[in-house]
């Protein structure tokens, strides 16, 4: 049995008695290994990191085994592993993002060097992420992948439909890769009627832009709804095909298949951008460039697609299941390394 601390850049949030977070990395990496780790008969305490190291955080640190801090964004976690390991506490950094070569984000690099550094263990979401730290600082690291949240739904696809509904989810961060593919859906609808549902944070100026772009055609238009995981999962129930366009980049590249792996777990039938991640799920779902020739390949092979969908969520219920991937966060908490 060992004592926890998680550290984390996100408010967890206790609702009815289940904890959650707006944040999907905190749910995924947190969370849901903490619930595992419960479960097993380990202690979870979470420690929401601010900006200041305050010395009154080390009034429960002397119970401590290991501490894990969570995409750590404040250098002030810097001082904290550096107690923690004056303490004999285990130092395990989680990271799930590159920004190594981003002159934008240089400081933020540099942070996650020095966390890299003086962590005893760095565990990371995708192989690609590992050979990029490996890159950078030399260090190996420990693939844990995201586990899927989604409860399992019925596989759908109903090609004959009047009006085909698209949906893209995700963080507000990544609207970048739709709004350079959203022209490119211009020649389907007049085709087929279509209606792109995007569920992501609001009040980032994307309810206007969908407002404006509705004046042009009724034969393509544009949904926007408020992120939650309710309104997600409704959407998605809502969906005809999920879209999950990228960008070539080293940010982007490195990327989780959490969201493929949700959209297939609610019976949706998925086309996405190549990314490295992605690439086990192409025998199932569409993972290649041009994400219009994979609608289209779905509206013309309805009963393949659904087929597809249901092999997709063996895999991934096998694969990406919390428990196994709570297995993982085990055998980390207990490695005396």
């Amino acid at each position: 049995m060992k004592n926890i601390l998680w550290v984390t850049t996100s408010q967890i949030a206790n609702q009815g008695g289940v904890l959650t977070s707006a944040w999907a990395s905190t749910r995924y990496r947190v969370i849901m290994p903490a619930y595992f780790l419960a479960a097993r008969n380990h202690n979870n305490s979470f420690l929401f990191a601010k900006e200041h190291f305050y010395s009154d955080e080390l009034a429960s640190w002397h119970t401590q085994d290991v501490v894990i801090f969570s995409k750590s964004n404040h250098i002030s976690n810097e001082q904290r592993a550096i107690v923690a390991k004056q303490r004999g506490i285990k130092v395990v950094f989680d990271l799930c993002d590159n920004y190594f070569d981003s002159k934008e984000q240089q400081d933020y690099a540099q942070h996650c060097q020095s966390m890299i550094a003086l962590a005893d263990t760095v565990t990371v979401n995708t192989p690609e992420l590992a050979s990029v730290i490996e890159k950078y600082t030399g260090k190996k690291t420990i693939v844990i992948p995201d586990p899927y949240e989604y409860p399992q739904q019925p596989a759908y696809f109903q090609s004959a439909a009047k009006r085909l509904n698209l949906l893209w989810f995700g963080n507000y961060k990544n609207i970048d890769t739709l709004q350079s593919f959203i022209p490119k859906l211009t020649p389907l609808s007049a085709e087929i009627p279509i209606t792109l549902h995007i569920v992501t944070k609001p009040n980032r100026g994307i309810e206007g832009a969908c407002e404006r772009f509705n004046t042009q055609s009724d034969n393509y238009q544009l949904t926007f709804s408020p992120w939650s995981l309710e309104a997600t999962q409704q959407a998605m129930q809502q969906a005809d095909i999920v879209i999950i366009p990228s960008l070539n980049s080293d940010v982007k590249t490195v990327k989780s298949p959490n969201r493929l792996i949700e959209s297939v777990r609610s019976g949706r039938f998925v086309v996405a951008h190549p990314l490295p991640a992605y690439q086990e799920f192409a025998k199932w779902v569409w993972v290649q460039s041009d994400l219009v020739d994979g609608i289209r390949w779905a509206l013309q092979n309805p009963q393949q697609v659904v087929q597809n969908i249901q092999t997709a969520q063996q895999y991934v219920s096998h694969q990406y299941s919390p428990e196994r991937a709570g297995l993982l966060w085990e055998q980390v908490v207990n490695s005396e390394l």
